[in-house]
């Protein structure tokens, strides 16, 4: 561990306790070996319905197969182009290269094997559409690559490839549609040639539909928007000596359309108060045409720890997107409320998935299937995956007070829903009356209603579909806000929430009469790490795990009645139980 990081300790692990002990909410986690360090991310790998998750192993990449249930089952394993040796997986970016349909993969790693045989290359892995990849071409330009991205940045409907390397440059890889690339173009950035690590994502800032770039050093963080035929125009978005520049994520955090940016800082002070480290906010204006591409900067964000990484994500469901992240010392995951008036609360509310460690990696994903967002942390100091189902009790919806605006409480982003879907949404519009609310399906008009909000069901196929929410008004002008929704047929997985250090059984419930075999669904809620949760039936121990903060598991009993008992233990040695007595028929 770091200085800084030493120091940050005590007072972030008080600032942990605290947070924590205010919220009655709950992440149902469940930990999974996982030697890695490197990124990870998320898709349907195996083409069954179900999210998978994507990390580095020693020789590659795995991918961990998701279950109906919202957990991790079978690993596929797949190597890069380099036999053999540690690989230090530097990013990992999962797009389609090919017209197969297939997802796949490009990857940036480096290492050495033996020594002064040292090696930093580029791959695409080319999807099989079971969970295993092909090796497709290693790609070189004759500099070193540092981050990588993929979209479809000259408009010919392939993916392409754009990196940074180590002197600052980006480099354009132009698909070709069938896995390989065409002649490169580079870009000059202006970034320093020293100041590493660099980092570039995709995103569209101005909402003009071509895809821009974001560019970061340690210091400085540019936005290269897209004037089409691979032209880029520069736009500083901040310098931030004396504060190092962690990282970034690009996302459309306040849901209007237009991608916003999340910073994460380091500094001997952070950029407002005295602790040590903290984020900022930039939300785009999404202004263009004759008006500056700009961007307005949030109140910054202080914490006693470092964050490592963050994401944008509707928590509790109202509507409006919360802010999550992990930080290396603390426990597990936290969430900044976000409030109608456009900011977020001031304290987070924090949730153990595991004992203190290096948590570094964190992306959201709908696990189970059941409309809310679940996430998917690496604590790399433990080599451990967890994922951590959405147990957080739904909220009412909310209303932007952000004028113009549109707030859709239903569907979530990025989530996975059966037919018909339920769209529910409302509208701000101070300058004059809003005089009819939209819904777009991929781009088609398919309801239209002359009112403020909407609150309707829409038939779907199979498949992801994005959904548009647009509000007109009086004045002519219209806003809107964008959601992808995955469309499946199945059942969504259970969540079972329970309150602080406290142990909720949420199925069977008392005095039920059921059949067997019985499923039993359980939750705790400790503020400390659990060492091992169990199930016992007439007072016999029957089940433990040791690896969860919940139960959900199917007992096989005779006809009669029968007593349920759960337990948890955590690192102090508290245990949270509760019982039921029920009838087998």
């Amino acid at each position: 561990m770091t200085t800084p990081l030493r120091k940050a300790f005590s007072f972030s692990f008080l600032l942990f306790i605290a947070v924590t002990l205010c919220s009655a909410q709950n992440l149902m986690t469940r930990r999974y070996p996982a030697a890695s360090d490197g990124p990870i991310n998320r898709g349907d790998f195996n083409e069954d319905g179900i999210p998978d998750v994507v990390f580095q192993t020693s020789t590659g990449i795995a991918v961990a197969l998701g279950t109906p249930h919202g957990t991790l089952g079978a690993i596929k394993t797949s190597n890069t182009s380099l036999p053999g040796g540690a690989t230090l997986l530097n990013d990992l970016v999962v797009a389609r290269f090919t017209s197969s349909g297939h997802l796949d993969v490009a990857v940036r790693y480096s290492g050495s094997q033996g020594v002064g045989n040292s090696y930093d290359e580029m791959d695409v892995l080319l999807g099989r559409g079971d969970g295993t990849f092909q090796i497709g071409p290693r790609l070189d330009f004759g500099g070193s690559a540092t981050s990588l991205t993929a979209t479809d940045l000259n408009a010919d409907g392939k993916t392409d490839l754009a990196v940074i390397d180590a002197s600052g440059t980006i480099v354009i890889f132009p698909g070709n549609g069938d896995g390989t690339f065409g002649a490169l173009t580079s870009i000059p950035t202006g970034l320093a040639c020293c100041f590493q690590p660099y980092k570039i994502r995709v995103g569209d800032f101005d909402a003009d539909g071509r895809p821009d770039l974001a560019v970061k050093d340690s210091t400085r963080l540019t936005v290269f928007f897209n004037n089409g035929n691979l032209v880029f125009e520069p736009k500083d978005v901040f310098v931030f000596p004396p504060f190092s520049l962690l990282d970034f994520t690009a996302q459309d955090v306040n849901q209007d359309g237009y991608t916003d940016i999340l910073v994460t800082l380091q500094g001997e002070g952070p950029p407002a108060g005295p602790n040590p480290a903290g984020f900022s906010v930039f939300t785009s204006t999404g202004r263009v045409r004759g008006f500056n591409r700009t961007f307005d900067r949030a109140p910054d964000f202080t914490l006693a720890d470092f964050t490592l990484d963050l994401t944008a994500a509707d928590v509790d469901g109202d509507g409006i997107n919360d802010i999550v992240g992990v930080a290396p010392v603390l426990k597990g995951i936290f969430v900044f409320r976000g409030l109608p008036n456009g900011s977020f609360s001031n304290s987070p509310m924090s949730f153990v998935t595991g004992n203190p460690g290096l948590f570094t990696r964190l992306i959201s994903l709908d696990i189970n299937r059941d409309g809310r967002p679940d996430f998917v942390t690496l604590d790399s100091s433990h080599s451990v995956i967890a994922t951590s189902l959405n147990a957080v009790p739904r909220a009412a919806c909310a209303n932007s007070n952000r004028s113009p605006s549109v707030t859709a409480c239903r569907p979530i982003n990025n989530v996975y829903l059966p037919s018909p879907l339920r769209i529910v949404a409302s509208t701000t519009d101070t300058a004059a009356p809003v005089t009819s609310v939209q819904v777009y399906v991929d781009h088609k008009l398919i309801k239209s209603v002359h009112a403020r909000s909407l609150d309707t069901q829409v038939p779907l196929s199979l498949g992801q579909r994005l959904i548009t929410v647009k509000a007109w008004d009086a004045a002519g002008r219209n806003v809107s806000t964008i959601r992808r929704v995955n469309i499946y047929s199945g059942t969504p997985g259970q969540v079972c929430s329970a309150a602080i250090n406290s142990l909720t059984i949420c199925a069977p419930p008392q005095n039920a009469s059921v059949s067997s075999p019985v499923r039993v669904l359980a939750a705790a809620y400790d503020d400390l790490a659990l060492t091992t949760i169990q199930v016992y039936i007439d007072h016999q121990l029957v089940f433990r795990d040791h690896s969860a903060n919940y139960v959900d598991h199917s007992f096989a009993l005779a006809a009669g009645t029968h007593s349920i008992t759960v337990k948890s233990f955590d690192t102090s040695g508290r245990i949270l139980t509760q019982s039921r007595t029920i009838t087998v028929r």
